[in-house]
Protein backbone atom coordinates (compact mmCIF):
# COMPACT_ATOMS: atom_id res chain seq x y z
CA UNK A 1 0.00 0.00 0.00
CA UNK A 2 1.27 3.57 -1.04
CA UNK A 3 1.31 5.98 1.51
CA UNK A 4 1.50 10.08 1.20
CA UNK A 5 3.91 11.99 3.86
CA UNK A 6 2.10 13.67 6.31
CA UNK A 7 2.98 17.22 4.70
CA UNK A 8 2.65 15.81 1.31
CA UNK A 9 -1.26 14.82 2.68
CA UNK A 10 -2.05 18.07 4.14
CA UNK A 11 -0.38 20.24 1.12
CA UNK A 12 -3.45 17.46 -1.02
CA UNK A 13 -6.50 17.92 1.27
CA UNK A 14 -5.70 21.69 1.37
CA UNK A 15 -5.57 21.87 -2.80
CA UNK A 16 -8.99 19.36 -3.03
CA UNK A 17 -10.80 22.09 -0.35
CA UNK A 18 -9.99 25.07 -2.05
CA UNK A 19 -11.17 23.15 -5.97
CA UNK A 20 -14.27 22.19 -4.24
CA UNK A 21 -15.05 25.48 -2.84
CA UNK A 22 -14.61 27.35 -6.26
CA UNK A 23 -17.08 24.49 -8.50
CA UNK A 24 -19.99 23.88 -5.67
CA UNK A 25 -22.95 25.66 -5.58
CA UNK A 26 -23.91 27.94 -2.54
CA UNK A 27 -26.83 26.89 -0.25
CA UNK A 28 -29.84 28.71 -0.22
CA UNK A 29 -28.99 29.96 3.61
CA UNK A 30 -25.85 30.98 2.33
CA UNK A 31 -27.48 33.22 -0.67
CA UNK A 32 -29.62 34.94 2.12
CA UNK A 33 -27.24 35.22 4.39
CA UNK A 34 -25.45 37.00 1.83
CA UNK A 35 -28.48 38.64 0.95
CA UNK A 36 -29.01 40.40 4.52
CA UNK A 37 -25.71 41.57 4.67
CA UNK A 38 -25.75 43.21 1.15
CA UNK A 39 -29.19 44.89 2.21
CA UNK A 40 -27.31 46.02 5.78
CA UNK A 41 -24.19 47.78 4.41
CA UNK A 42 -26.56 49.35 1.14
CA UNK A 43 -29.13 52.24 1.80
CA UNK A 44 -32.51 51.13 0.71
CA UNK A 45 -33.19 53.14 -2.58
CA UNK A 46 -35.88 53.79 -5.34
CA UNK A 47 -35.16 53.29 -9.07
CA UNK A 48 -33.48 56.28 -10.86
CA UNK A 49 -36.21 57.91 -12.56
CA UNK A 50 -35.08 56.80 -16.12
CA UNK A 51 -35.36 53.00 -14.88
CA UNK A 52 -38.22 53.98 -13.30
CA UNK A 53 -40.28 55.44 -16.34
CA UNK A 54 -38.80 52.13 -18.51
CA UNK A 55 -40.59 49.82 -15.43
CA UNK A 56 -43.98 51.35 -16.48
CA UNK A 57 -44.19 51.13 -19.74
CA UNK A 58 -43.27 47.52 -19.17
CA UNK A 59 -46.29 47.08 -16.51
CA UNK A 60 -48.59 47.42 -19.09
CA UNK A 61 -49.78 50.51 -18.61
CA UNK A 62 -51.28 53.21 -20.93
CA UNK A 63 -48.74 54.99 -22.10
CA UNK A 64 -48.64 58.43 -24.59
CA UNK A 65 -45.02 60.51 -25.57
CA UNK A 66 -47.09 63.67 -24.48
CA UNK A 67 -47.05 61.93 -20.88
CA UNK A 68 -43.39 61.49 -21.38
CA UNK A 69 -42.60 64.92 -22.89
CA UNK A 70 -44.96 66.21 -19.98
CA UNK A 71 -42.37 64.33 -17.42
CA UNK A 72 -39.05 64.63 -18.83
CA UNK A 73 -39.69 68.43 -19.80
CA UNK A 74 -38.63 70.29 -17.35
CA UNK A 75 -34.72 69.10 -17.94
CA UNK A 76 -35.02 69.16 -21.58
CA UNK A 77 -36.06 72.50 -21.76
CA UNK A 78 -33.76 73.85 -18.91
CA UNK A 79 -31.45 76.45 -20.28
CA UNK A 80 -31.42 78.22 -23.98
CA UNK A 81 -34.27 77.09 -26.25
CA UNK A 82 -33.24 74.30 -28.87
CA UNK A 83 -35.27 74.79 -31.31
CA UNK A 84 -33.74 77.14 -33.99
CA UNK A 85 -35.69 80.86 -34.17
CA UNK A 86 -37.04 80.52 -37.86
CA UNK A 87 -39.05 77.66 -36.70
CA UNK A 88 -39.96 78.89 -33.36
CA UNK A 89 -41.54 82.11 -36.12
CA UNK A 90 -43.32 79.42 -38.60
CA UNK A 91 -44.91 77.90 -35.74
CA UNK A 92 -46.17 81.09 -34.04
CA UNK A 93 -47.97 81.89 -37.23
CA UNK A 94 -49.20 78.67 -38.43
CA UNK A 95 -51.06 78.74 -34.86
CA UNK A 96 -52.25 82.48 -35.61
CA UNK A 97 -53.74 80.94 -38.84
CA UNK A 98 -55.12 78.29 -37.11
CA UNK A 99 -56.92 80.32 -35.17
CA UNK A 100 -57.90 83.24 -37.16
CA UNK A 101 -58.60 81.99 -41.00
CA UNK A 102 -61.96 81.10 -41.56
CA UNK A 103 -61.72 78.10 -44.18
CA UNK A 104 -63.91 75.31 -43.94
CA UNK A 105 -62.79 73.22 -47.34
CA UNK A 106 -59.04 73.38 -45.74
CA UNK A 107 -56.93 74.07 -49.06
CA UNK A 108 -56.62 78.13 -48.13
CA UNK A 109 -55.40 77.01 -44.85
CA UNK A 110 -52.71 74.83 -46.05
CA UNK A 111 -51.34 76.20 -49.21
CA UNK A 112 -51.26 79.76 -46.78
CA UNK A 113 -48.70 77.65 -44.21
CA UNK A 114 -47.05 76.37 -46.92
CA UNK A 115 -46.17 80.04 -48.51
CA UNK A 116 -45.02 81.43 -45.27
CA UNK A 117 -42.34 78.77 -45.08
CA UNK A 118 -40.14 80.36 -47.81
CA UNK A 119 -41.36 83.56 -47.64
CA UNK A 120 -38.00 85.55 -47.20
CA UNK A 121 -40.18 87.86 -44.63
CA UNK A 122 -39.98 85.68 -42.17
CA UNK A 123 -36.17 85.41 -41.63
CA UNK A 124 -36.16 89.36 -41.63
CA UNK A 125 -38.44 89.58 -38.68
CA UNK A 126 -37.80 86.46 -36.60
CA UNK A 127 -38.76 88.01 -33.36
CA UNK A 128 -41.81 89.63 -34.83
CA UNK A 129 -43.54 86.95 -36.93
CA UNK A 130 -46.77 88.84 -36.80
CA UNK A 131 -44.87 91.62 -38.97
CA UNK A 132 -43.80 89.48 -41.28
CA UNK A 133 -47.16 87.59 -41.89
CA UNK A 134 -48.46 91.24 -42.84
CA UNK A 135 -46.17 91.67 -45.20
CA UNK A 136 -46.56 88.40 -46.75
CA UNK A 137 -50.66 89.00 -47.24
CA UNK A 138 -49.85 92.34 -48.36
CA UNK A 139 -47.64 90.84 -50.74
CA UNK A 140 -50.01 88.31 -52.48
CA UNK A 141 -52.58 91.11 -52.48
CA UNK A 142 -51.03 93.89 -53.99
CA UNK A 143 -49.11 92.02 -56.65
CA UNK A 144 -51.68 90.22 -59.73
CA UNK A 145 -49.25 87.87 -60.50
CA UNK A 146 -48.43 86.66 -57.02
CA UNK A 147 -52.00 86.43 -56.43
CA UNK A 148 -53.19 84.55 -59.56
CA UNK A 149 -50.54 81.50 -58.63
CA UNK A 150 -51.12 81.87 -55.11
CA UNK A 151 -55.00 81.17 -55.85
CA UNK A 152 -54.00 78.33 -58.62
CA UNK A 153 -52.34 76.77 -55.61
CA UNK A 154 -55.16 76.67 -53.75
CA UNK A 155 -57.39 74.98 -56.02
CA UNK A 156 -54.93 72.74 -57.05
CA UNK A 157 -55.10 71.71 -53.05
CA UNK A 158 -58.36 71.85 -52.87
CA UNK A 159 -58.39 69.25 -56.03
CA UNK A 160 -55.93 66.89 -54.10
CA UNK A 161 -57.97 66.99 -50.61
CA UNK A 162 -61.08 65.64 -52.41
CA UNK A 163 -60.04 64.02 -55.35
CA UNK A 164 -61.17 66.52 -57.89
CA UNK A 165 -60.44 68.00 -60.77
CA UNK A 166 -59.75 71.74 -59.91
CA UNK A 167 -61.50 74.36 -61.95
CA UNK A 168 -59.61 77.56 -62.43
CA UNK A 169 -60.36 81.53 -62.72
CA UNK A 170 -58.60 83.25 -65.42
CA UNK A 171 -57.43 86.40 -64.42
CA UNK A 172 -59.79 89.12 -65.55
CA UNK A 173 -62.49 86.73 -66.04
CA UNK A 174 -65.59 85.40 -64.12
CA UNK A 175 -64.95 82.35 -61.99
CA UNK A 176 -65.71 78.27 -63.59
CA UNK A 177 -69.37 77.71 -61.87
CA UNK A 178 -67.44 74.88 -60.40
CA UNK A 179 -64.36 76.47 -59.05
CA UNK A 180 -64.23 75.75 -55.12
CA UNK A 181 -62.48 78.77 -54.64
CA UNK A 182 -63.15 81.73 -56.72
CA UNK A 183 -60.54 84.69 -56.97
CA UNK A 184 -62.83 87.06 -54.67
CA UNK A 185 -63.56 84.32 -52.16
CA UNK A 186 -59.79 84.28 -51.51
CA UNK A 187 -59.07 87.65 -51.28
CA UNK A 188 -61.89 88.15 -49.20
CA UNK A 189 -60.94 85.65 -46.26
CA UNK A 190 -57.03 86.84 -46.83
CA UNK A 191 -58.34 90.51 -46.52
CA UNK A 192 -59.97 88.94 -42.85
CA UNK A 193 -57.19 87.84 -41.84
CA UNK A 194 -55.50 90.99 -42.40
CA UNK A 195 -57.70 92.91 -40.51
CA UNK A 196 -57.54 90.40 -37.69
CA UNK A 197 -53.97 90.60 -37.56
CA UNK A 198 -53.82 94.27 -37.66
CA UNK A 199 -56.22 94.30 -34.89
CA UNK A 200 -53.51 91.79 -32.69
CA UNK A 201 -50.75 93.64 -33.69
CA UNK A 202 -49.42 95.84 -30.70
CA UNK A 203 -49.91 99.93 -31.05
Amino acid sequence: MFYLPTVAYQQFLQCFAKLRSRFSQPSAAEVAEAGDRQMAVTPAAGPPPDLALQQEILANRPFSLAEAIGREGGDFLKGECLVPRPLRAIARLNLFIDQHLCDQPGALHRVLQTWIKTDVHISQHLDTPLVALEKILASILDNPYVFNEFARQVNVQWGTLYDEIPRFQQPGQPPHPETAYPHQLIRQKLIDLQTRLQAESPT
